[in-house]
């Protein structure tokens, strides 16, 4: 299976942390964190939405990473909730642009910096835990797996993906070891890499 990005993404950030169930109703308690600047290696280019959602537009490399950075609001951070949403315009609706309509999403990475120090380096923050409302392999329809818990590991040829469900929305929560509390705006980086091995 050929291993491809995702084709439209949403970031929403955790000021609790208390976990609700990873449902792609289930909204409450997160805010949307709208990035600044959104970049795609090898070639896609990443589009903002009116909704907060980034789409991934034009090339449709075999590996590419999606960076996004931009600034989050004083207060708590917990989490990270990621929206893969479907589209009429992708294969079988989507969310990822193969064949097939999946994806295997292979790392999630979080880095921050204080906004006030733009000239400060990013510090890696360690993310500790992950659910999804569907992960690869865990259903009734079986399959190879790919959990969602394998995209905070850096393993090759491992991550998370939702075959034979595509054409609907689904959500991953990926929680920080420790949650921050801060008085002053953060700069945050998100990294997803996708495609750095074919599985």
């Amino acid at each position: 299976m050929k291993v491809t990005p995702g084709g439209r993404y949403l970031v929403q950030a955790r000021r609790s942390q208390r976990y609700r169930p990873a449902r792609a109703e289930a909204r409450a308690g997160w805010r949307v964190w709208r990035p600044e600047r959104a970049t795609g290696s090898n070639g896609p280019e990443l589009r903002p939405e009116e909704d907060g959602s980034f789409s991934s537009l034009g090339q449709n490399p075999q590996t590419s990473d999606y960076v996004f950075e931009g600034r989050l609001p004083a207060g708590g951070l917990s989490a990270l909730r990621l929206e893969a949403l479907p589209s009429r315009s992708l294969p079988r609706g989507g969310p990822g642009r193969s064949g097939s309509g999946n994806f295997v999403l292979e790392r999630v990475r979080l880095f921050a910096r204080p906004a006030i120090d733009p000239g400060s380096p990013f510090v890696e923050l360690d993310l500790a835990r992950a659910e999804a409302d569907y992960s690869q392999g865990f259903g009734p329809e079986g399959g190879n797996p790919y959990p969602v818990a394998a995209a905070l590991e850096d393993e090759p040829r491992e991550g998370w993906a939702i075959s034979p469900r595509p054409g609907v929305p689904h959500v991953a929560h990926f929680h920080l070891a420790q949650a921050l509390e801060l008085d002053h705006e953060l700069e945050l980086r998100v990294v997803l890499e996708t495609g750095r091995a074919h599985v």
